[in-house]
């Protein structure tokens, strides 16, 4: 089974985007870049630039 987690920053939230990709997740690509980090523009609203961050992880049954 498996598990897709998304996350969703600013990209000035250099501490988040930062801690999100060691807990490696991937920013979702886009024409828009920022020290090469995808990110998405107006996506929450006129001048609301974000960080699309996706994680698919393994899951385990619970018994």
């Amino acid at each position: 089974m498996t598990v897709r987690i998304k996350c969703v920053t600013s990209p000035i939230n250099k501490s988040s985007i930062a801690y999100h990709l060691y807990m490696e997740f991937e920013a979702e690509s886009s024409e828009t870049q920022e020290d090469g980090v995808s990110y998405h523009l107006d996506d929450d609203g006129v001048g609301e630039h974000r960080v699309l961050l996706l994680s698919i992880r393994k899951r385990s049954p619970i018994l």
